[in-house]
């Protein structure tokens, strides 16, 4: 398929052309690839429960997930998650990205939960 330009129809110089989106696993993957990896299952992951401890291994999914596509959402994201919105999923990856800063355990199980989800793409 030849991209063009939608104004003047003309074929994109090679320059302009975008860069291919990596290809991902669904979202629901990531999902449960992080309940396993914490020894939960993927609805308490999706759950809308406040437990102290689910919090942060749900922001750190949101986190994986948008990062694991540059065409994933922030609204695909809430979907997933058990209909969250997508104010909710921003503050969530962020939230994830302060706590992998401050915490070397967090940051590596982030990293080695990319390592695991790439290898089985």
């Amino acid at each position: 398929m030849r991209r063009t330009c939608p104004t003047c129809r003309q074929p994109w110089p090679a320059a302009f052309r975008l860069p291919p989106v990596p290809r991902v696993r669904g979202l629901h993957h990531i999902t449960e690839a992080v309940a396993a990896f914490y020894g939960m299952t993927a609805e308490a992951v999706r759950s809308h429960r406040e437990r102290f401890y689910h919090a942060p291994i749900r922001q750190l999914a949101m986190r994986l997930m948008l990062d694991s596509s540059p065409a994933v959402t922030l609204v695909a994201v809430g979907r997933e998650l058990g209909g969250r919105d997508h104010s909710t999923v921003n503050y969530g990856a962020r939230r994830a990205a302060q706590r992998m800063a401050a915490n070397p355990e967090m940051r590596a199980d982030y990293l080695e939960l990319r390592r695991l989800l790439e290898t089985a793409a």
